[in-house]
């Protein structure tokens, strides 16, 4: 742990040397595990080096980070919340379905369960016509990028049966290096082309309702930039659609909606930046009226950066702002 801004942790991983990775997660996370659990679940979790520094160093360096982790029988508490207790799965090996896109959350792609751990996990990945999937052993072989797989369970909020943007009017993008005689994209020929099946409707879990739960369209919060997770961003909502909010941030109105699942520990109510001493990026509008300011109002410690810093107010009936009580509950 590097740092702590409101139960919002940067994580740094351990490396061989000093080129290294941070991730940030909020302290609730189902990603967190104490120190020692992988051990004390040894033949069903592995430690690994991280996807994304991996090819940094060499075997040998990375056994000798890993190895002191083995043969740990006790958990150190830090204080981690449960684990919730999720429902078995009936996801089999090259079942197809869609999901929403790990590395671009604004679009929907179709993708395909390349390994299932056991009733609880399985692990999806993106589809690439020019990669088909080759069978090895009890799973299809596949990268272990985190920009193009999820680890799912039966209730993971972004994967969807065949047809659901269809039906939903959802931006959808045909798998990479697609090409075809049909115009759009159409479920029945790409299932025919791959020799696959889709996954059953049934499988998927009934999705709840975020109108029902008191997000509105308009509402203004606060959203994490997905391709930097360091920057958080004054956003509002766009659409709505069953538990997913589509999300826009206001810095960057010509940018595609965002798909975010209403309990999104990405998520934040509007001035928790400012509770939590994090800078914020304000909306585009704001910014040009700031760099408009004239430079002699500014005096003593009123600068034009510290205007950035100030907390947006408004008094326009057609702006609403999310109540905290929607968030990391």
């Amino acid at each position: 742990i590097v740092k702590n801004v409101g139960g919002r942790l940067e994580l740094c991983y351990d490396s061989p040397g000093d080129e290294t990775k941070s991730i940030n997660l909020f302290c609730t996370s189902e990603a967190i595990f104490p120190y020692g659990f992988a051990s004390r679940n040894e033949g069903k979790y592995f430690l690994e080096p991280p996807s994304s520094i991996i090819e940094l160093y060499t075997y040998g360096d990375w056994k000798a980070v890993i190895e002191p982790f083995q043969g740990i029988n006790n958990f150190i508490d830090i204080g981690l919340p449960n684990h919730p207790v999720h429902p078995t799965h009936c996801f089999t090996l090259g079942m197809r379905l869609e999901t929403v896109s790990p590395l671009i959350p604004s679009e929907i792609v179709p993708a395909t369960v390349v390994k299932v751990f056991d009733n609880i996990y399985f692990l999806i990945q993106i589809d690439d016509v020019e990669k088909p999937r080759i069978k090895n052993n009890d799973s299809l072989e596949y990268e272990s990028n985190e920009k193009t797989t999820w680890l799912c369970t039966a209730k993971h909020p972004y994967i969807f049966p065949i047809n659901w943007a269809k039906e939903n009017k959802v931006k959808f993008s045909p798998p990479l290096n697609w090409s075809s005689d049909v115009e759009e994209f159409n479920w029945n020929v790409y299932l025919k082309i791959t020799g696959s099946q889709a996954a059953p409707a049934e499988l998927f879990p009934e999705r709840a309702s975020a109108a029902a739960r008191g997000f509105e369209v308009h509402m203004r919060l606060e959203y994490v930039e997905p391709r930097n997770q360091d920057l958080i961003c004054a956003a509002h909502i766009t659409r709505i659609v069953d538990d997913l909010l589509f999300i826009k941030f206001d810095h960057r109105p010509c940018c595609q909606d965002y798909i975010v699942h209403m309990d999104s520990e990405n998520l934040f109510p509007v001035d928790w930046c400012k509770s939590n001493s994090h800078p914020l990026a304000p909306p585009e509008d704001y910014l040009k009226i700031v760099k408009k300011f004239p430079k002699e109002n500014f005096r003593g410690d009123l600068t034009r950066q510290s205007l950035y810093e100030v907390v947006m107010t408004t008094n326009e009936d057609d702006l609403e702002w999310c109540p905290p009580l929607y968030f990391n509950r």
